[in-house]
């Protein structure tokens, strides 16, 4: 008998995605998330804006849903005790995940997006939004605020507890990481025995992609996210490689999805190829209707023609 909890938390989600979108027929579309580029271009602009700020005060707002899912473990006064007073040191991203180093050096502040939300800069109270699910106020009056719709953490713990939390602690490689080679790839490839789109959201070999950036991948790999991994040639795998790498890379170079806002509430120049704005529109290579389909519980985009099952 499986372990539950052995089971990643992303891979638990897919499966309520699923059961809403197949049983209680609610098209969840809506769900995206930030993904590996975003992160990273969030974590630089933060380390460049936040580094050296002495955190003043807290605040919480529509917050009670993450700790009735776990999401959030601590109270209010709990969240303030750990917080105010610190100062911070650097901010790193591991996969989807920002993670908050301060002096002293005694908690990390980690945050991830399983949906959807932001994270936003302010200089002053002009830009603040009306919702947030916490508020970070600084000693210089400047202020960040995190936002989770859905799901997603907002913990503040030791290091020791995020190395053995059975859903952070397991993350896969970077798929722009210098040791990720195509070898590489595709060993991590023969461990895995269910489809292809499985294998990137889960998480546990390739940290950062979703659902987003997944259907460029496909498209450009020409596979059908329905295929199963046993069932692609050494050449598509090849292919589905380059196409990882260089649809990462460019939507870093274009400052992520034009879906997505940065730190300072600007949306990225990246315009994906297919989403939902492709919806019933002709494939830009074959000219076919792009197709919606759900698949392993969310909304893929596909072109049957330039991607056959």
């Amino acid at each position: 008998m499986i372990n539950i909890l052995e089971i990643t938390l992303g891979y638990l989600l897919q499966i309520f995605i699923k059961i809403l979108n197949e049983i209680l027929l609610i098209d969840l579309e809506w769900i995206v998330m930030l993904e590996l580029p975003e992160v990273i271009i969030i974590t630089k602009q933060m380390n460049e804006e936040l580094v050296g700020k002495r955190i003043e005060r807290i605040a919480l707002d529509n917050y009670q849903g993450l700790v009735n899912q776990g999401f959030m473990k601590l109270t209010p006064e709990e969240y303030e005790k750990r917080l105010v007073g610190k100062t911070i040191k650097s901010i790193i991203n591991e996969g989807k995940y920002f993670l908050v180093n301060f002096d002293p050096p005694e908690y990390l502040f980690f945050i991830s997006f399983e949906t959807s939300g932001n994270i936003l800069y302010h200089k002053d109270l002009s830009t603040l939004p009306e919702k947030y699910t916490i508020k970070i106020t600084f000693e210089d009056k400047t202020m960040l605020t995190v936002r989770v719709i859905a799901w997603g953490f907002i913990l503040v713990e030791t290091e020791e507890y995020f190395l053995n939390h059975k859903y952070i602690s397991f993350r896969g490689l970077s798929p722009i990481d210098d040791e990720l080679n195509f070898e590489k790839f595709n060993e991590l490839l023969e461990n895995h025995t269910k489809s292809i789109k499985t294998f990137f959201v889960g998480q546990k070999f390739i940290a950062g992609i979703g659902n987003g950036y997944l259907q460029d991948i496909f498209f450009k790999a020409k596979i059908h996210p329905k295929r199963k991994v046993s069932s692609l040639s050494r050449e598509e795998r090849q292919n589905l490689f380059t196409s990882m790498q260089s649809v990462m890379k460019e939507a870093l170079t274009n400052g992520g999805r034009d879906s997505e806002l940065n730190l300072y509430g600007e949306p990225g120049k990246y315009t994906p190829i297919l989403d939902k704005r492709m919806k019933e529109k002709s494939c830009p290579l074959c000219g076919k209707i792009i197709e919606k389909q759900h698949v392993d519980g969310s909304t893929a985009y596909v072109c049957t023609n330039c991607q056959p099952l």
